[in-house]
């Protein structure tokens, strides 16, 4: 009964947010009789209402699946292959115990040239809507889980949707939506170029005939190199959220730039009950001016080779040097790597996957106030086991893909756990401290069933766990968690928990 006014009210929000935009309302109203439900019922019938949504989601997918299936035949019919081919792949492949995330369309719906093309559009307009108005249900109720990856996948079926643009907190400029920063950096006269960052029009035309501004002064591309060898002359490249400084080459900055601003964006989406609150995601979502810029920028080091990355670290943080392929330090709050060498394949290899393990410390580290989880005395296995999880990020036509049977470290640790009987129950995984796992002398294989029982809160049974991981990360990072904590928020015995993640990891991987 309770959820039901909650609903009704939740509706009777939306229909005044609609007519009043300006109008800031409270979105749950909390009866008299709502308090003297339980945190148990609560969490219960939230988790209920969470699944509705989900289940709205996949069921309306469906149909619009058909929809543009149908749509596909009828184009092959006409032979308008082209087009039946991008609307057959306009939806990702499913994979099972993977996770997708969209990143919003760029062509915009424009004009259509034939009957067929509007028809797609409109059905991809119609579409978005739904899940704008699922995503604004969603942040009724608080799920942001649920809300901010919606908005995304809207924005994909539809990328002109002004109230999902908006809510991210961009704006159009020149018939383009963009970020607030982009939009101030254009207003002040600057262009991004996709090799040499933000610059002004006219030394974006100078750059491009071979010429470089240094403190004030033009100078030949060679000289430029010369003056940024040392790390602490290095060119400096700022995105949106990162500022990235490089003795490599101004273009290798922008390039790895670009990739931390494409994973921030997975990792705001997948994370987002990490750092909203329900109150700050009502806020987003309701809000009818544009925030303020976000200054706070990510800092990564990226170093020529790995003989100035060593001895850089040997001057930081004694102990380390050498021993590892790239690290995020909390104390200084930054991320170093350095280029692989084109004859270490090691290191060619391996490249990629550090940069996204260490990009997962560093955004949980300082995208909310937390502790330092260098000195966990327990529970540190789920710090590294979701870093290990993110390494799996791999992009596609759509967006970028997360996990899978085989993806990442999972096989090594279907290996560990089926040839050698390797297998560390989750009740003695929540003891080790930070220094316990990373002295133990099995601690490679530590890491590997760590990056196989994060995959299993991620992803098992359609995500079953995941909000419940989240949270078990942020009371962690908030330096809340305690050793029956995990089990405390999963609701079941740890030993339940083995089983199951016994059986996801030996299920066949072939469907």
């Amino acid at each position: 009964m309770i959820c039901s006014n909650v609903e009704k009210l939740t509706e009777l929000f939306k229909i005044t947010a609609t007519r009043i935009p300006s109008l800031v309302v409270p979105v749950l109203i909390i009866l008299d009789l709502g308090l003297l439900l339980s945190t148990a019922c609560a969490a219960e019938d939230s988790l209920t209402h969470r699944q509705s949504l989900t289940d709205r989601h996949a069921e309306q997918t469906v149909v619009f699946k058909g929809q543009i299936e149908g749509l596909a035949r009828q184009c092959r019919a006409d032979q308008q292959l082209a087009l039946a081919s991008r609307i057959e792949t306009f939806y990702p492949e499913p994979v099972s115990d993977a996770l997708f995330f969209f990143r919003p369309s760029d062509d915009f719906l424009i004009l259509p040239a034939t009957p067929e093309v509007e028809k797609f559009q409109t059905l991809r307009r119609e579409h978005g809507t739904f899940l704008l108005r699922l995503a604004q249900e969603a942040a009724a109720a608080g799920h942001a889980g649920l809300a901010i990856p919606l908005l995304y996948e809207a924005l994909y079926c539809d990328g002109d949707l002004a109230k999902a643009r908006q809510i991210l907190g961009q704006k159009q400029l020149a018939g383009r939506w963009v970020s607030l920063e982009t939009a101030a950096r254009v207003n002040r006269g600057e262009l991004w170029s996709q090799e040499f960052g933000w610059l002004s029009k006219n030394a974006l035309d100078r750059y491009k005939q071979g010429e470089r501004l240094y403190r004030g002064k033009w100078i030949s591309e060679e000289e430029d190199a010369r003056r940024h060898r040392q790390m602490r002359n290095g060119w400096k490249v700022e995105t949106d959220h990162y500022e990235v400084t490089t003795n490599l080459s101004l273009q290798a900055g922008v390039k790895l730039a670009q990739e931390l601003e494409a994973f921030y964006n997975v990792w705001s989406q997948l994370f987002a009950d990490y750092y909203f609150s329900p109150q700050t995601l009502e806020k987003q979502f309701l809000q009818t001016n544009n925030p303020p810029v976000n200054r706070k920028k990510y800092k990564v080091h990226y170093f020529r080779n790995r003989a100035e990355y060593d001895l850089a670290l040997a001057r930081i943080q004694p102990g380390i040097s050498g021993k590892t392929l790239g690290v995020y330090i909390e104390k200084i709050k930054t991320a170093y790597f350095f280029a692989p060498a084109e004859d270490n394949e090691e290191e060619e290899n391996l490249s990629q996957i550090t940069i996204w393990h260490e990009a997962t410390h560093q955004l949980f580290a300082e995208r909310i106030a937390t502790r330092k989880v260098s000195g966990l005395k327990n529970n540190f296995w789920i710090v590294e086991g979701i870093a290990c999880f993110m390494e799996t990020l791999h992009q596609e036509e759509q967006g970028w893909r997360l996990g899978g049977p085989m993806a990442g470290r999972l096989a090594a640790a279907r290996i560990r756990l089926e040839r050698d009987h390797f297998y560390v129950p989750f009740s003695e995984m929540v003891t080790l401290g930070a220094k316990s796992m990373l002295n133990n002398p099995q601690y490679r294989t530590l890491y590997t069933q760590a990056a196989g029982q994060a995959a299993f809160l991620m992803t098992a049974r359609h995500g079953r766990f995941r909000p419940t991981a989240i949270e078990y990360i942020r009371r962690i990072y908030r330096g809340q968690a305690k050793l029956a904590t995990l089990a405390s928020l999963t609701g079941i015995p740890l030993t339940t928990l083995d089983q199951e993640y016994r059986e996801f990891l030996l299920q066949p991987t072939v469907r």
